[in-house]
Order: structure tokens, then C-alpha cells, then sequence
């Protein structure tokens, strides 16, 4: 009966402790959605350089002219470096991405979720050297972000 009562005294006991501990929880940031949309741009262009967790929702890119090329890294990894045209033979056997031309005669890409940890990289470049200056006519880029 002894060591019930001890054992009842220190369940109380712990119970009493328990109340005065305060534990304090940091919310977890909430992820910021970035979206640039730009037009007649002149390349190279740096489009996103940033620190944190997250994921490459969508970058399109609409160009009369296919000679540029899109590189991404994530986390310290150059996922691609790769031009149009590679995306282009490369479009009917990986789904996070899509190249092909319009009917109007647009070079359109599309690449989609490439999530990232650490940081993300995207830029685009002209391919070879030119004499003229590359524009692309449309760019809209999506990432969400928790930066830290």
C-alpha cells in the first residue's frame, strides 16, 4: 500500500512540474510566392538567385528565336544548361518540361517543379556568338520560397 501512495505522491508530483514548463515553438515560415513576368527582354538575364527552400513552380519562355539556352541550378547543382532545341528532343520523355513551336511560329518552353532545398539559379543565355542582340519576347517565372 506503501508504494502505491509513493507511486501516486510522485505521479502528482510530475504532473505539477509538468504544468510549469513553458515551451516555446517558432512558427515555421510560410513560403513566399515570387512570379516575374517580363517582356522584349535582352539576353543574358539573370532571373532568379535566391537562398532558401522551395520549389520552381513554372518559367516559360516565348521567343522568335531559338538560340538561347536556360540554365538552372539547385542546391549547388547544375540541373540544366542545356538550349531549346535539346528540351525540344528531349520533350516527348521528361514531363517537367515542354518545347516545341507554335503555330504562329513562337519558340515556346515550359519548364516546371524542380524543387530545391538550399538555393535556386535560373538564368537564360544566347547560345554561339552572335553579331545581334537575342531578345526573347516573353518570360514568366513562378517559384515559392521559404527564404532563410
Amino acid at each position: 500500500m506503501a508504494k502505491a501512495f509513493e507511486t501516486a505522491i510522485a505521479l502528482i508530483q510530475a504532473e505539477e512540474i509538468s504544468r510549469n514548463i513553458k515551451v516555446e515553438v517558432t512558427p515555421e515560415p510560410k513560403p513566399a510566392t515570387y512570379v516575374d513576368r517580363r517582356s522584349n527582354v535582352v539576353l543574358p538575364v539573370n532571373l532568379f538567385d535566391k537562398s532558401g527552400s522551395g520549389s520552381l513552380k513554372e518559367l516559360v519562355v516565348k521567343s522568335t528565336d531559338s538560340g538561347y539556352k536556360v540554365i538552372i541550378n539547385a542546391d549547388g547543382v547544375e540541373l540544366y544548361n542545356n538550349d531549346w532545341s535539346w528540351f525540344n528532343s528531349m520533350t516527348q520523355e521528361v514531363k517537367e518540361f515542354s518545347a516545341f513551336q507554335d503555330e504562329s511560329g513562337i519558340y515556346v518552353l515550359s519548364i516546371t517543379d524542380i524543387k530545391f532545398t538550399r538555393n535556386l539559379k535560373v538564368s537564360l543565355r544566347p547560345t554561339g556568338i552572335r553579331t545581334m542582340e537575342l531578345r526573347v519576347n516573353e518570360i514568366f517565372l513562378k517559384v515559392e520560397i521559404k527564404e532563410g
